[in-house]
Formats: structure tokens, C-alpha cells, sequence
């Protein structure tokens, strides 16, 4: 019987002996392959000149999609290391603090964020660039703050060309509404407001009547188009600054059977969009060069570093979509 125990200890001792040796054996090939993987990969890869900290809304309108093409186009092609976060829905805000603050804490060499006008948001930016990390601001022009440069389309030309729409459209006599993102503010300082207001100087039949803020996407945007025409039964044209707000003000006008009585303007080519064009209820959009605004972007932000100094309002250009040209922008 004891001998049967010293058998038994024996294989087991055996057992483990085998195993752990199996295991070490293993663990080393594992290693030796990550270490050659490793090694390819940075004898094919350069060091990055920069490391960008890139902020984007959570989205897949085509212009977050051919914003973030052309910032990785533009990145790849001038050996720049970018880290994209995305900020969500109704925590979007804060998600875009929360990254900014991480960017700073990071010590990356630069920022590129979605912009909102806040005290709050303009001090954040401000603390970026006392810690020598410059910014790009896309959306929306903190003037108040200290970012570096802004990006993107002109808003006093969009809403021009918003004005220059609807005077269009409704032969120069209009009650309009206009809805904004929360993220743009509604004040005397909002450059589509003035850009808008200038757009329609020469028409004496076309008022404002009022502008609201939605700040839900879709849905929100449903609740502030019932809103308007309950609250303001004379309103015939509506003006949106983002895709899901035109999208939003369409399906409601689709819904209450408005058709033909309400003009939209919307922004941006979504799908949904342009079918809302070519069915006729949305009269034209403005569509911004999102692709563009991506690639100077990271242009600006490499000229930043390399030279430490830029232009402060880097603008591109937007274009119009009317059922008249969109077979044409289709092709």
C-alpha cells in the first residue's frame, strides 16, 4: 500500500513538473513572436512628428464621417500620431470636457475639439494654451477665448446663404423661424444670426420671428418644430444649423400634413436629407466642405508647432443643394 502512495506522489510530482515546463516553454514562444511582431512593426513604422488629441460628436452624418477622413488623410500623410474620442449624445458636453481635461493631464501637443460657447468650455481652452498646448476649434468660434485658431465653415456666410434661400424660395415674403444647437448659443454674437439677418437686409417682407435651441437631436428638434407652429401659426419657413434638426423639423412637417406650407432650409447631405429634397419637402440645403475642414485642421495645428503662428479663422467653403442641382451632386 505505501508503495502505491509513492507511485501516486510520483506521477503527480510529475505531472506538475511537465506542465509548468510546457507552460514556460509556451510562454517564451508567445514572447518571441510579440517581440517580432514589435520589431516589424517599428522598423516599417517613423516616430510620429506630434500626437494630436482629436474630440468628434459620436455620429455617422456624413459630416463627422468626411471630417474625420480628412484628419486621418492629412495625419498619415505628414507622419502625425492622432487619438480620436468621441463624445455622446446627451452627456456630450460633458464627454467633451472630460477629454479636454485629459488631453492637458496627457501633455499631447495639440487639440482639435468640437467647440461650445461656454464660459466654462472658453476657460478650459484657455487652460490648454497656458500649458503651451494649442487648439483647434471646429463648430462653432470661441472669440472670447484663447484658442488658437477656428476651422471650419464661416457662420455669417452660412446664414446668408440661409437667408438668400428662403428669400428664394418664398419670393421674398417670409415668416421665419430659425433653430439652433445648443452648442452655438442664440445670442447677438452668433454669426449665423448675423449672417442671416444680413442675407434677408434687402427683403422688407421677410421677419424673424423667432429663434429657438434644440438640444436633443431628432426628437428634439420635433418638439421645438411643434412648438413653433403652435406657438407661432404664422411661421412659413423654418431654418435649421444641423442635419438632425432638419431632419427632425421635416418629419414633424411630414407628420401634421405641412407640406408645401412650411419651407425648410436644412444643413448638411445626409441620405435623409436629400430624399427630403427630392420629395420636397426640405427646399435646399447647405452642405459644408467637412473633408477640407479635417485636413486643414491638422495643417493648421503642424504650422502651429512648427512656426507658432497661424491665422486665427481658417474658412472653407460651403455649398448649396436645391432639387435643381441634385442629380448633379449625385453623380
Amino acid at each position: 500500500m505505501k508503495n502505491l502512495y509513492k507511485i501516486i506522489i510520483t506521477l503527480l510530482l510529475m505531472t506538475i513538473v511537465i506542465s509548468i515546463t510546457l507552460s514556460i516553454t509556451y510562454s517564451r514562444q508567445v514572447d518571441k513572436m510579440v517581440m517580432s511582431v514589435k520589431g516589424n512593426l517599428f522598423n516599417y513604422q517613423k516616430t510620429p512628428k506630434y500626437h494630436f488629441f482629436i474630440i468628434l460628436h459620436n455620429s455617422d452624418e456624413p459630416y463627422v464621417k468626411d471630417l474625420e477622413k480628412g484628419l486621418i488623410d492629412t495625419a498619415n500623410s505628414l507622419n502625425i500620431a492622432i487619438e480620436t474620442n468621441y463624445s455622446n449624445g446627451v452627456d456630450d458636453y460633458k464627454d467633451a470636457i472630460k477629454y479636454i481635461n485629459i488631453a492637458i493631464d496627457s501633455k499631447v501637443d495639440g487639440i482639435i475639439t468640437h467647440a461650445y460657447n461656454t464660459e466654462e468650455f472658453q476657460k478650459l481652452i484657455d487652460k490648454a494654451e497656458e500649458y503651451k498646448i494649442p487648439v483647434i476649434t471646429l463648430d462653432a468660434d470661441l472669440s472670447n477665448s484663447k484658442g488658437s485658431a477656428y476651422v471650419g465653415t464661416n457662420g455669417f456666410e452660412t446664414g446668408s446663404k440661409a437667408g438668400q434661400l428662403v428669400a428664394e424660395a418664398l419670393k421674398g415674403k417670409a415668416k421665419v423661424a430659425i433653430i439652433l444647437e445648443s452648442s452655438e448659443g442664440n445670442g447677438s454674437g452668433n454669426l449665423k444670426l448675423d449672417g442671416f439677418n444680413n442675407g434677408i437686409k434687402n427683403y422688407k417682407d421677410i421677419k424673424l420671428e423667432t429663434v429657438e435651441i434644440s438640444d436633443n437631436g431628432i426628437l428634439g428638434a420635433n418638439d421645438v418644430t411643434q412648438e413653433i407652429l403652435n406657438n407661432h401659426p404664422m411661421v412659413n419657413a423654418i431654418v435649421c444649423t444641423s442635419s438632425k434638426d432638419a431632419i427632425g423639423a421635416a418629419q414633424l412637417v411630414v407628420d401634421f400634413n405641412r407640406v408645401g406650407d412650411i419651407t425648410i432650409i436644412g444643413y448638411d447631405s445626409t441620405p435623409e436629407i436629400l430624399s427630403y429634397i427630392q420629395k420636397g419637402v426640405i427646399y435646399g440645403t447647405i452642405v459644408p466642405g467637412a473633408y477640407k475642414i479635417g485636413c486643414d485642421s491638422i495643417k493648421t495645428l503642424v504650422s502651429l508647432k512648427d512656426n507658432g503662428r497661424v491665422s486665427a479663422y481658417i474658412h472653407t467653403d460651403s455649398i448649396i443643394i436645391t432639387k435643381s442641382n441634385l442629380n448633379q451632386y449625385l453623380k
